[in-house]
């Protein structure tokens, strides 16, 4: 069989890596994604995110189409995918089998659901494989080597999130390094701990240039109050203190919304109802303050934090329906606003039409999953390498603390554990695939099979 030349291989991939935004007709949005369209085109900072995404959507996109960023994302996802591929292969790994691995994992996966949304999320994964591929390169200041620092740097400033959950994995691995005394491990995992905390400071006095204060976010006190309400930290909280502190929220504490999103965002919510978020900033952080200097409640958030932790570590399915963005909706509003010719297009996305759901790909994603896992398990003596195990190690310690992240300062959401999910049964099929290839190698090299060629 002809070998596919590499350019048509990894054009390929990519298209099959943007297969759900191809039948859905449209890059899949978030309510989110009018916000990132905004800031970017606007140059505007959000109050509550970081500007990098919206700087990548407006410069990807040309102000020509929403397509572009989707593109762009994809091929960046094909090129760290296939030299992650790549890097379990002793030998040239030919297209033809790579471009079979990734149909697998495109198929089997939900990464191509990650890489259809015109969202951040799918730098989380190309985060992970970044670290992955950047980690092992035995080479001290190699080319590649510089080459994933600058993606995983990159990545983390795209999401808030990023910056955390890199720093948290890259201490847990340091502390690893150290014990085992590997000094290329101990400066790669420095290094991307310097990244973090530096784009740490860095948001602040972004925010603060913008008038946002110096802060990492301006509204990170509407969130953990959001978060306590989820819990029912602030429920408690406030049948404690009411009587004696008379808080403006005190009026409404029987009225909480279970809800996160309803909490932060409804216009029934309770601060809202109060007079606005703004209006009692000062008591909501007095609030957070009191919260974790008593022990009663920081006990009671440690403890919610690992349960609710646990709830998004499994919680990694694909929208079972994609919610529908109408003309009230700011990914509509700002669509229509700054890519006038693709509004038609996304009004007549399936998304937008009730014929886009998830439900059956979920049920094919955790099925394979099993089975991969079912076989691994059958041939784990003959792929667990000490390379192996580090790698599986390693994806297992950032899926838990992409998991803690999310659910300690977010919500539990399945697009925050999917985004990174998909990289668990890549990596199985990854090794299946190779046991199958060496198998027939070997048979086809066999003198037996020879003399039948013959």
């Amino acid at each position: 069989m002809k070998k596919l030349p590499k350019f048509v291989a990894c054009l390929l991939t990519t298209v099959l890596l943007m297969a759900v935004a191809l039948y859905n007709g449209f890059p899949l949005v978030e309510g989110d994604t009018g916000s990132y369209i905004a800031s970017g085109i606007e140059q505007s900072v959000p109050p509550d995110r970081t500007p990098f995404y919206g700087l990548f959507v407006r410069i990807t996109s040309m102000w020509a189409s929403l397509w572009l960023p989707i593109i762009a994302q994809c091929l960046l996802l094909t090129f760290v995918l296939r030299r992650f591929i790549r890097s379990f292969f002793t030998e040239a790994l030919p297209s033809n089998i790579l471009l079979l691995i990734v149909l697998l994992i495109t198929s089997f996966t939900c990464v191509s659901w990650i890489a259809a949304f015109l969202m951040p999320d799918v730098f989380a994964g190309i985060l992970l494989l970044s670290i992955l591929l950047y980690l092992p390169n035995k080479k001290k200041n190699s080319f590649s080597g510089i080459v994933y620092l600058l993606i995983i740097t990159l990545c983390i400033i795209i999401h808030n999130s990023h910056f955390l959950i890199t720093a948290a994995f890259a201490s847990l691995i340091l502390v690893y390094a150290l014990f085992t005394r590997n000094k290329i491990l101990i400066l790669r995992n420095t290094a991307m701990i310097a990244i973090s905390v530096s784009f740490f400071f860095l948001v602040h006095f972004i925010n603060d240039n913008n008038g946002n204060g110096f802060a990492f976010s301006k509204n990170s006190y509407q969130f953990m109050i959001t978060k306590f309400a989820e819990t029912g930290i602030l429920k408690n909280y406030l049948d404690d203190n009411c009587d004696k502190k008379h808080f403006a929220i005190c009026s409404f504490r029987n009225e909480i919304p279970p809800v996160s999103w309803e909490f932060l965002w409804s216009d029934y919510s309770p601060p809202y109802r109060a007079g606005g978020w703004e209006a009692h900033r000062a008591e909501y952080e007095y609030i957070i303050h009191d919260v974790f200097n008593t022990a009663k409640y920081r006990n009671l958030f440690i403890q919610k934090s690992f349960i609710y932790s646990l709830r998004q570590l499994v919680t990694f399915n694909v929208p079972d329906v994609c919610t529908f963005h109408g003309p009230d909706s700011q990914p509509y509003r700002y669509i229509k606003l700054y890519f006038e010719d693709e509004i038609g297009a996304y009004i007549s996305a399936k998304q937008n039409n009730g014929g886009f759901h998830g439900e059956t790909c979920n049920i094919f994603y955790y099925v394979y999953f099993a089975l991969s896992v079912a076989m691994l398990l059958f041939l784990f003596p003959r792929l667990m390498t000490t390379e192996v195990k580090f790698t599986y190690a390693c994806v297992l310690i950032f899926l838990l603390v992409n998991a803690f992240v999310s659910a300690t300062f977010s919500t539990v959401i399945n697009r925050f554990q999917s985004r990174v999910f998909w990289v668990l049964p890549a990596l199985n099929t990854i090794l299946i695939v190779k046991y199958l290839y060496y198998q027939y190698s070997a048979k086809l090299e066999s003198p037996d099979t020879q003399k039948e060629i013959r």
